[in-house]
């Protein structure tokens, strides 16, 4: 298998006991449910406090499957502890493979007669969340925590988010990017990790009225960036509640005020979140890209009535807006 073989080129002294466990990680994750969040946050705690940190390690390890390890050592006084005890609880507890998929990894380590043994018994015991051997801990000192890779993937985002709370107390984020490229699936990510506010640019479509000739042909012009500023931007700052309203694109109507009460954390997400009026007022920023096959592809899947109109009208006036971003 390609992954346990990585694995013992990086690790050569890993035994029989690790390659299981290796596999075993790859199909269970954590192998276990996380009960007391509390209890898990002060043993990785501890455990932070008995690793040196080491920024030129690499944060996360692949063990194929939906997994990756994430070493403490690197993520040390970068990413809080608070929140990689909360990406780990939410992947020990999320679904993952079965026995079945677990023993067929297991078939190309039946490699001798001790090996069987050792197996025969391990299956005995009901399959275990089985720890590192004594040699492997000694050369190799593992400190780690197993989370999904959906979490993983934004891990550069949770530390830079970690890093300016930490600093400022507070943190705006803007997720802008192409239609289609995952802004919504990442701000949800984030509201699974983080308590905070998360804003739509979606819910600030420009009114049928307002849609002149002069204003879409503005950059942007297509969405309502004056309500959005004085609704959202220039509360990001404040420590008072304030009130908002969603555009309904089945009524084409505003929708009632929502209140809206101060986090420390505010993400807003979608295409023009970094339009130039709004100037520079987020502490964080990200662009996802996406290539234009898969764009269309999953903009076919989500609506296949709308198709046309974002290959004909939409995406020409995001293509515009990142030109000149």
């Amino acid at each position: 298998m390609e992954i346990l073989t990585l694995h013992l080129s990086k690790y050569p002294e890993m035994q029989l006991s690790d390659s299981v466990k290796l596999l075993f990680q790859r199909v269970f994750g954590a192998g276990h449910m996380i009960k007391d969040e509390n209890q898990s946050l002060l043993r990785l705690k501890e455990e932070l406090e008995a690793v040196e940190a080491d920024e030129s390690r690499e944060i996360t390890e692949d063990i194929g499957g939906d997994f990756v390890r994430a070493h403490l050592a690197a993520v040390k006084d970068r990413l809080s502890a608070e929140t990689l005890n909360k990406i780990f609880t939410l992947s020990a507890n999320a679904d993952t493979g079965g026995i079945e998929e677990f023993e067929k990894l297991l078939e190309p380590l039946k490699t001798s007669e001790e090996n069987i043994a050792f197996l025969e018994k391990y299956k005995a015991m009901g399959y275990p969340a089985m720890s590192h051997s004594e040699i492997y801990r000694e050369k190799y000192a593992p400190h780690y925590r197993i989370v999904k890779k959906k979490y993983a993937q934004f891990i550069d985002l949770f530390i830079e988010t970690d890093e300016c709370l930490k600093k400022k107390g507070s943190v705006s984020i803007a997720i802008d990017g192409m239609a289609a490229s995952g802004k919504t699936t990442l701000s949800k990510i984030f509201a699974e990790v983080y308590d905070c506010n998360v804003f739509h640019a979606d819910d600030y479509f420009l009114p049928p009225e307002r849609k002149t000739p002069e204003r879409l042909a503005e950059i942007g012009g297509n969405i309502d960036y004056e309500r959005l500023k004085a609704e959202i931007i220039d509360n990001l700052h404040t420590d008072k509640p304030f009130l908002i309203r969603k555009f309904d694109c089945s009524t084409m109507t505003l929708g009632e005020k929502i209140k809206v009460e101060h986090k420390p954390i505010t993400l807003i997400e979608g295409v023009y979140c970094l339009h130039r009026t709004f100037g520079d007022v987020y502490d964080v920023k990200r662009i996802l890209k996406i290539s234009k096959d898969e764009q269309l592809r999953r903009l076919e899947q989500r609506n296949p009535r709308l198709l046309e109109r974002f290959k004909n009208e939409w995406l020409p006036m995001e293509e515009r807006y990142f030109e000149t971003l």
